[in-house]
């Protein structure tokens, strides 16, 4: 997260977005969540051995709680399960909240433009995406994510876990 980004999130909510904008709706429901990411930002980047240098490794997951464990709830929680799983629904509904705010005003702008393609996930090797087929198998522009099948039930496995938020 850019130290900047606490600033966009905000003139976004106050100046930007109408009442109505679903974007505005989830950064003002996740504002505070935000708040304290950035404040784990700033804790990371200033009160561990990383600092701004740019040569130092990203400190380890002890370090980081560490550093922010005091701070903010959602660092605290008993259940390493349920904070990754709750940071990548957290990340996954921002990146859909957003890109679904950029093409309304791609349409708004361009009506010539179609509905959104959707955007899938899938294993490595499930899908041959070099087959020629009579129909499409998606729509065009749909956006295709291949995973390892291991990374991908390890995805699904912290995203069926236990909801903390």
């Amino acid at each position: 997260m850019p130290a900047a980004f606490r600033h966009l999130s905000r003139r976004l909510r106050e100046k930007v977005l109408t009442a109505d904008e679903p974007l505005k709706n989830f950064l003002d429901q996740e504002a505070t969540w935000f708040e304290q990411l950035a404040d784990v930002r700033d804790d990371i980047c200033h009160r561990t051995a990383y600092d701004k240098a740019r040569t130092a490794t990203f400190p380890g997951l002890g370090d980081v709680l560490r550093a922010g464990g005091s701070v903010v709830p959602f660092l605290s929680g008993a259940d390493l399960r349920a904070f990754v799983g709750d940071l990548f629904r957290r990340t996954l509904a921002l990146a859909y909240v957003a890109e679904g705010f950029v093409y309304r005003g791609i349409m708004r702008q361009h009506e010539e433009q179609g509905p959104v393609p959707p955007a899938i996930v899938v294993a490595e090797g499930e899908i041959d995406l070099t087959a020629s087929t009579k129909e499409p198998l998606f729509p065009l522009g749909t956006i295709i994510i291949t995973l390892g099948r291991e990374n991908l039930e390890d995805l699904e496995y912290f995203l069926s876990g236990p909801v903390d938020v």
